[in-house]
């Protein structure tokens, strides 16, 4: 005979119901758990949630008349939802909501995008880039893996500016030197401060001829606008022969590493 139940167990199990169980998932939960790395089993628990949600109501909406416009309507929209977020491959058969699973949602994380677009070998390891602050979506920085990436989001997944995986991604690549990449400045400080000056010369030149009379005759100042416009043109040219150079020497050493 079981004792009767004190007062505390009683409010601790009043929601609990001892006559029917719900049969127990641990095996797959934990398999899916372990699989995409999900570190809060909360989030494995709103996916499950969410995926009877959809369910529930795409079963609704089949059981609308198919020649009424709200089944038409509400279907599209519910597909064209699951199919932005990258829950189904198409938007053209309802019977893929009912097919809504917990792991499709955990496909679309973060960590696993990172893995599916190569920028990392492992979910563990993309986990651990995300926390540290090395991925950006668009121009936000992310420091969340539950982050569920939608398809359109998913072209912008991309390193932040000043992390140092991207300098190596660039170094191995061979785009170190662009521009793009690299800020430099082609100038010294005093052809900074000369090109500076004759710039606020031809300004000043252009919106009133004859102020610039007292500095330079007209003659002079063109002269040494076309000095300057010479001298661009063969920074430009050197700085272009010197990437030319640094690519040969990177090619020719790579060329000797793969004969050896």
């Amino acid at each position: 005979m079981v004792r009767k139940l004190k007062y505390h167990e009683q409010k601790l199990l009043k929601k609990v119901d001892f006559i029917s169980w719900k049969a127990d998932n641990n095996l797959h939960e934990v398999k899916v758990l372990k699989k995409y790395h999900v570190q809060k089993r909360e989030d494995y628990t709103k996916y499950n949630k969410l995926c009877r949600s959809i369910r529930e109501l795409a079963r609704k909406i089949k059981e609308v008349d198919s020649k009424h416009p709200f089944r038409t309507e509400s279907s599209a929209q519910l597909l064209e939802k699951l199919y932005l977020m990258g829950l189904i491959p198409t938007r053209w058969d309802l019977s893929l909501a009912e097919k809504v699973t917990a792991s499709g949602f955990c496909r679309r994380r973060l960590p696993v995008v990172m893995v599916r677009n190569k920028m990392s070998e492992t979910i563990k390891g993309a986990t651990k880039l995300i926390e540290q602050g090395h991925v950006r979506i668009g121009p936000e920085l992310v420091k969340d893996p539950a982050l569920l990436v939608t398809r359109n989001l998913e072209d912008f997944v991309t390193w932040v500016d000043n992390s140092k995986i991207r300098k190596h991604v660039l170094e191995y690549n061979g785009r170190r030197l662009t521009k793009a990449n690299v800020e430099y400045n082609p100038f010294t400080e005093e052809e900074k401060a000369q090109t500076e000056t004759e710039k606020s010369f031809q300004q000043l030149l252009e919106s009133n001829p004859d102020a610039a009379d007292h500095f330079y005759s007209r003659k002079q100042l063109k002269q040494k606008l076309e000095d300057r416009e010479h001298r661009l043109n063969s920074l430009q040219f050197n700085n272009f022969t010197n990437k030319l150079h640094v690519i040969a020497v990177k090619t020719e050493t790579g060329g000797q590493r793969a004969s050896s």
